[in-house]
């Protein structure tokens, strides 16, 4: 279990501001942003994030609620690393951080992805060192391969958006999606969609609906190298919520049961809108379903964690091939090997696909033919670009580790290959 902790701001009604702003001879006073006169020249995100509080203008990034510290008083970090060590000590296995970009602020256009927000992250990363076996991954939109760095591991923003163009067909996004650990760290946090809006809409409403995008965007993220985040209800099919718009439209109950009152998410009144799709896609309909999108997810993450070609593999374009970007066929057995053996032992035998045909999601559940309601679409298809790029599963390459003395200049954070846990489901 990793906790998401946030550095950049607390509650504007959290003691620690609460005494803030009392007076400015308080012991706290540094420990957030103030000025006595209202700064002039700022805008973030369309908003003035100077606000003012009784005793002076605090400032607030994100919103009047959230006031962020002062990450250069020393009493105030060392607040942070302290609360970091107390949950590390409980055995928290590691931590989400949230806005790393945004920690300190040098100026009305320099508030943003600065040079202390790359120390104090590298500072963090050290002290998580301290301990076995712990991970961290940072939210820095601002620059993913940077705070990959700093961090050992960072959200792929954008990565995200062309791994769902790819599974639609662009040939520039396949060839994206194909060379980004070319040049990006390994332990890359990588997914289709979170809970920000400004990261894409949910992965079946990105798609439309249509089940064979959906499972190549998926078997795309899961099996590429990087450490793969689900949003929850990704592995069931979860749409937006109904009549809802921007993040509240992705942050909706869990879709337990087909109930449209409740979604079988409380005996109550359920605090926000449902998915759109509840009454389809449900985890009742699909947990003993080997063939449902969960079942789908269960194999990818199987054969995800077992060999070698899946855990530490790479894409490369084959000779042969014109602009097909594609795997050997052998590569490809090798990384489902995994997931049909499960699929065996549970007693859900399928048929391998017939030599040759190269499908993507071979030996797994093909969505595709259950839900194609008279769309005549092959999955040869699914994915396919007006060149006829397609994606198939990577090559075998050596274990990733991520050291100060390995990988070269390019990848320089104290990570190691323990940064690379894979998901359970």
């Amino acid at each position: 279990m990793i906790i998401d902790y946030v550095m950049n701001h607390s509650a504007a009604q959290n003691p620690l501001f609460l005494n803030s702003k009392s007076a400015t001879s308080n012991a706290y006073r540094d420990w957030y942003v103030w000025s006595a006169t209202k700064p002039t020249g700022w805008s973030i995100y369309g908003n003035d994030p100077w606000y003012y509080g009784g005793t002076g203008y605090y400032f607030a990034g994100f919103w009047d609620q959230m006031p962020e510290f002062n990450l250069r008083n020393a009493d105030a970090l060392a607040y942070h690393q302290n609360n970091l060590r107390y949950w590390l000590n409980r055995g928290a296995d590691g931590f989400r951080f949230d806005a790393v970009g945004n920690l300190v602020e040098n100026g009305a256009n320099a508030w943003e992805g600065q040079p202390d927000d790359y120390t104090i992250m590298s500072n963090v990363r050290g002290l998580l060192d301290g301990y076995a076996q712990r991970y961290m991954v940072c939210e820095g939109p601002v620059n993913p391969i940077g705070f990959s760095v700093a961090c050992c591991s960072a959200f792929a923003f954008g990565h995200d958006y062309d791994i769902v163009n790819a599974a639609k067909g662009s040939s520039s996004a396949i060839q994206a999606v194909a060379s980004y650990f070319s040049s990006a760290a390994p332990g890359m946090a990588t997914m289709v969609s979170n809970h920000d809006s400004f990261a894409g809409d949910r992965l079946y409403d990105q798609v439309g609906g249509d089940l064979a995008q959906y499972q190549l965007a998926a078997a795309t993220y899961l099996l590429q190298p990087g450490t793969p985040f689900i949003y929850y209800g990704e592995e069931i099919g979860m749409a937006g919520g109904m009549g809802l718009s921007g993040d509240w439209k992705l942050r909706t109950p869990m879709s337990w049961t087909n109930s449209t009152s409740d979604a079988g998410f409380t005996t109550g009144t359920p605090f926000r809108a449902l998915s759109s799709n509840v009454a389809s896609y449900n985890v009742a309909a699909e947990q003993s379903d080997s063939t449902s999108l969960l079942g789908f997810y269960k194999a990818l993450i199987a054969g995800a964690q077992g060999p070698a070609v899946t855990r530490a593999g790479r894409l490369r374009r084959s000779a042969g091939h014109g602009q097909r970007d594609e795997f050997p066929a052998r590569a490809r057995q090798r990384a489902l090997a995994r997931a049909d053996q499960l699929r065996d032992e549970r007693g859900h035998a399928e048929p391998r696909e017939p030599a040759g045909q190269g499908r993507l999601h071979a030996g797994l559940p093909d969505l595709g033919q259950r839900h194609r309601r008279g769309r005549q679409r092959t999955s040869e298809h699914a994915g396919a670009g007006a060149d006829g790029a397609r994606l198939r599963l990577p090559e075998l390459s050596p274990p990733v580790r991520c050291a100060r003395s390995e990988r070269s200049a390019r990848i320089s954070s104290p990570c190691v290959a323990r940064n690379r846990r894979r998901p359970t489901c």
